[in-house]
């Protein structure tokens, strides 16, 4: 399984170098429900988890359920994967759950 980790950082340096926000999408404030913090979902964060790991990680609390990411938002990450330059063609292919 594959998993991403939303960052509300903004400020950090890493993020102000515009080469670093490639392959990254921008929720801004209000833009979702669940995020009330200007957040960054940079996909060259994505991880593979076993799903063993991910269950556990879920039974001891540190994971829990907050609703389904608005389409809008989810059609942005989908597009931006599709046009991803630092992810390869494998990578986007599992991502996106295409054979």
């Amino acid at each position: 399984m594959n998993i991403v980790l939303p960052t509300s950082q903004v400020d950090k340096h890493y993020y102000n170098n515009p080469d670093n926000m490639r392959d990254t999408v921008v929720i801004e404030i209000n833009e979702s429900e669940y995020f009330y913090k200007k957040t960054l979902i940079d996909l060259k964060t994505i991880i593979y988890e076993r799903r063993a790991t991910i269950e556990e990680a879920w039974d001891a609390g540190y994971l829990k359920y907050q609703g389904k990411l608005e389409s809008h938002l989810f059609d942005r990450i989908e597009n931006t994967i599709r046009n991803s330059i630092m992810l390869s063609l494998v990578e986007k292919k599992e991502f996106l759950c295409e054979e």
